[in-house]
This record gives C-alpha cells, structure tokens and sequence, in this order.
C-alpha cells in the first residue's frame, strides 16, 4: 500500500513540476510537456481511485470519507476539464486560468486526504 502512496506522491510533484513549466513557458506550449502533464495528472487521479476502492472494499469507507472523496474527485474533474479548455483554446477565459491555477492546490490536499485515508484504515 506504501508503494501506491510513494507512487502518488511522485506523480502529483511531476504534475506540478511540469505545469509550472508550461506557465513559464507561456502560451505556446510544448506537446511533450504537456502530453506528460496530462497523462500522468489522469494516472494519478486512477491510483486515488484504486486505494480508495481498495479500502472500501477491505474494511468500507464512512460517510465522511465518501463525500470527501467524491468532492476530491469533483475537484480533480475541475481541473482537468479548465485545463483542456487552456489546452484547447488559443485565448482561454481569465476565469478559467485563474481556476486552473487555484482549484489544484485543493484537488491535492484532498487526494492527499485520500492518501491518509487509505493509508490508516488498512
């Protein structure tokens, strides 16, 4: 199970490294960069999945962790769906910017939540 965390752990920097690294970059962004970004910001969001499931189904979830979880998991489809968007268009919206650059750093003290979750109750 520390395996999948430290895994975790890893992707989530790798995800913040690399869209620091767009931001910098500016708006023409590099399809390498943000090939990685992405995929590896969607195997992150699979591995909470797969602990979350994981616990639930060895010693179930309460109700607290579930709505926890499913707001984590709100939060993830937000910013990946404002990121597509930024991806997407040449002149994306500022609300949309401004909501990829905040929503994040929530999305990942929940998934970090999730993490302590699956982590304790094992």
């Amino acid at each position: 199970m520390w395996i999948k965390i430290l895994l975790l752990v890893v992707f989530g920097g790798t995800v913040f490294l690399t869209g620091y690294w767009l931001h910098r970059t500016g708006s023409t962004y590099g399809t390498f960069v943000l090939a990685i970004h992405k995929v590896v910001a969607l195997i992150a969001m699979i591995l909470i999945g797969a602990l979350l499931v994981a616990v639930n189904r060895d010693i179930g979830l309460s109700m607290t962790d579930i709505y926890l979880s499913a707001a984590t998991l709100i939060l993830l489809i937000i910013t990946m769906a404002s990121g597509g968007v930024i991806s997407a268009v040449d002149k994306s919206p500022q609300w949309v910017l401004l909501l990829h650059r905040i929503i994040p750093y929530f999305a990942s003290i929940a998934a970090g939540y999730c993490a302590y979750i699956s982590f304790t109750k094992v």
